[in-house]
This record gives C-alpha cells, sequence and structure tokens, in this order.
C-alpha cells in the first residue's frame, strides 16, 4: 500500500497538464510502472523540472474571510532522500471558528504560545525557502486536496492582499479526492 505522500506525488505527476508535466526521479517512476501511470513528457536533463508542491492549510473557518493558521508545503516530486518541506503557524488578525478549532485544535492563545508570525512574515520565510530549495526560475505547481474550492483561493488571496508582486500560487491541480 503507497503511503498518503507517495499517493500524493503520484496524482500530482500524471494530473500535471501537458505543458507542466516533466521527468520524475526514479523511485516514483518505478510507483508509475506499478500503478501503469505514466508521466505526460519528459524532458532532456538540462531543461527545468517543474517543482511539485503538495500543501495544506488549516484556517479560522470555511467562509470567503477565513485566514490561515497554519500552512504546510512538501516538494511532492523531489529526488531526495529527505524531500524538503515548510510549515508555520500563522497569526491570524481575526478570530478563530469554534468549528474550525474542533477541526484542527489550535485557538489565538495556542497561537500565541508557539510563537505563531502575521502571515506577512510567514509567507516571507516560505518564499526564502523555495528561493533556496528551487531557486526562482523552476515553475511551480501548487497541488492540494481541494484545492481549487478551498486553499487555493484563501492562499492566493492572502498572498495577494499581504505581498503584492511576490511568487504567488499559480498552476494549481485538483486532486480528485
Amino acid at each position: 500500500m503507497q503511503s498518503p505522500l507517495l499517493w500524493l506525488a503520484s496524482s500530482l505527476a500524471h494530473s500535471l497538464p501537458r505543458h507542466a508535466a516533466r521527468r520524475l526521479p526514479a523511485p516514483l517512476s518505478a510507483v508509475h510502472q506499478r500503478t501503469r501511470c505514466h508521466p505526460l513528457c519528459t524532458c532532456a536533463p538540462d531543461e527545468l523540472h517543474v517543482a511539485g508542491l503538495s500543501y495544506d492549510l488549516e484556517t479560522t473557518g470555511i467562509g470567503p474571510d477565513a485566514e490561515i493558521v497554519q500552512i504546510a508545503v512538501h516538494v511532492a516530486n523531489s529526488a531526495r532522500t529527505e524531500p524538503p518541506s515548510f510549515q508555520r503557524l500563522v497569526m491570524p488578525l481575526g478570530a478563530i471558528d469554534p468549528g474550525a478549532t474542533a477541526v484542527h485544535g489550535f485557538t489565538r492563545e495556542s497561537l500565541e504560545a508557539a510563537g505563531a508570525q502575521q502571515f506577512g512574515t510567514v509567507w516571507g520565510e516560505l518564499e526564502e525557502w523555495l528561493q533556496v530549495t528551487l531557486g526562482s526560475e523552476r515553475p511551480l505547481v501548487w497541488c492540494a486536496h481541494n484545492g481549487d474550492r478551498f486553499d487555493h483561493p484563501i492562499l492566493t488571496r492572502c498572498a495577494r492582499a499581504t505581498c503584492p508582486g511576490s511568487r504567488r500560487p499559480c498552476g494549481t491541480v485538483g486532486l480528485p479526492y
């Protein structure tokens, strides 16, 4: 049985749009052979490869004005033994809905005690991490479960409001499950 992250990376690879799909690392290619999924295209070794970023958010609620309280990003198609990942807590400006707290367990008090920073600070740290980890020229594809309907609009709205001109998420891939 595949681990959830390996399944996510597998799903990401065969869901990429034709112009975004790139050569996969060997271990992931082996998974594709077993599951009969194949990358849509390959590229020469000297070309830039798409970085498949799986991400997840925890938020203050489910409404259109929900704010992020936690962000986690993982390079899903990394060939490294320990794939790079980034995780931070975010201190929202507004209140956290009790229903959201029941799901993720975060309260303003727990975020404050853990040293959560404002979104602008966290987004700056994420952009720096992306620069160091992947470089500035590498195309990024952001992928999240239910991303088109929930995570991506919230992340995009927060990034645009806080950091105009930043390396905002684009080229998202929705997962079927």
